[in-house]
C-alpha cells in the first residue's frame, strides 16, 4: 500500500512538471506552423508545384536573396504552360542578362498589392524596366482574398489588366483569382509572361 502511494505521488509530480514543458512544445509547434514563409523560401523550395518553372527562373535570375529580405514585394508568377514559350527563346537562362531582366520585370518592390488595391493603382515600378501600366474593367465583387491565415474581405475589380509590351489579365473571375500571401509579400498568377517594352 505504501509503495502504491509513493508511486502515485511520483507520477503526479512528474506529470505536473512535464505539463508546462509539453504546453511549451505545443505552443512552439503552433507558432511554427502558422508562420508564413518568405517569398524567397517559396521559390527556393519549389512550394508552388504548378509554377516550378517560375521558381527556377527566380533562382536563375539570382533573386532568392532579394525575396528573402523584408520587402514587401508583389510578384507576378507565370504558369508552367506560359513558361514553355521561353524555352526556345533563352537557351541558357542562368547567364542571359535579358532573361534576368524579364524575370525582374515580374517583381515589384516596396509594395504588397492585394487584388483590391489595383482599383487605386495606375502604374507599378518593377525591379527592372519601365513601369507596368494597370487598368481595371467591369464592376467590383466582394470576396475574401489573401489565402490561408491571411484573408481579408475586399472589393475586387472584375478584371485586372497589366500592360507592358503585351497585355496580361489577372484572373477575370475574382472569386477564382489565384493569390498567395507570404510573410513579406504577395503572389498573383498570370496566364502568360509579362513582357517589358524593350523585349
Amino acid at each position: 500500500m505504501r509503495n502504491l502511494v509513493l508511486w502515485t505521488c511520483s507520477l503526479l509530480l512528474i506529470t505536473g512538471l512535464s505539463a508546462p514543458f509539453s504546453t511549451a512544445i505545443a505552443q512552439s509547434k503552433d507558432t511554427t506552423s502558422n508562420a508564413k514563409p518568405t517569398l524567397g523560401t517559396i521559390f527556393k523550395e519549389d512550394r508552388m508545384f504548378t509554377n516550378k518553372a517560375f521558381s527556377a527562373s527566380i533562382r536563375f535570375a539570382g533573386l532568392v536573396d532579394t525575396l528573402e529580405s523584408e520587402g514587401p514585394f508583389t510578384v507576378f508568377v507565370f504558369t508552367n504552360e506560359a513558361a514553355s514559350s521561353l524555352e526556345k527563346e533563352f537557351s541558357n537562362p542562368q547567364s542571359d542578362p535579358e532573361f534576368h531582366s524579364l524575370i525582374e520585370y515580374h517583381v515589384v518592390p516596396g509594395r504588397k498589392v492585394m487584388a483590391s488595391d489595383f482599383l487605386e493603382i495606375e502604374k507599378l515600378s518593377p525591379l527592372e524596366g519601365p513601369p507596368i501600366s494597370v487598368e481595371t474593367k467591369g464592376g467590383t465583387t466582394v470576396v475574401a482574398e489573401g489565402g490561408e491565415g491571411g484573408q481579408r474581405v475586399s472589393k475586387q475589380p472584375e478584371t485586372i489588366i497589366l500592360k507592358g509590351k503585351n497585355t496580361v489579365t489577372i484572373g477575370p473571375d475574382p472569386t477564382r483569382r489565384n493569390i498567395t500571401t507570404a510573410s513579406n509579400g504577395v503572389i498573383h498568377i498570370l496566364g502568360s509572361v509579362l513582357r517589358p517594352p524593350s523585349q
